[in-house]
């Protein structure tokens, strides 16, 4: 069985929806972390993200929708208003 199976088999049942906030310092693997999560594609080639990157994709039946924050400080007010629409969905 899979990491991935292992963290998210007993969260979240079939045909579900789950949404992830990537935040952290710079260069400290977020949008890795995010490349590993979605499903195999041809290029794994990572590159530096500048304010903030949303994607949705589906692994193991279950929908993600994530949003990848640069960890530049320039770019930490967009967090707040990111995080509130995250709140907003699960008040």
């Amino acid at each position: 069985m899979g990491i991935f199976k292992r963290l998210f088999g007993g969260i979240v049942g079939p045909k579900q929806k789950m949404k992830v906030l990537l935040v952290g310092l710079d260069n400290s693997g977020k949008s890795t972390v995010l490349n590993v999560m979605k499903p195999k594609k041809a290029s794994m080639e990572t590159v530096p993200t500048v304010g903030f990157v949303e994607e949705t994709f589906t692994k193991n039946a279950v929908q993600f929708s994530a949003v990848d924050m640069s960890g530049q400080g320039e770019f930490g007010s967009y967090l707040s208003a990111i995080f509130q629409c995250f709140v907003s969905d699960f008040l």
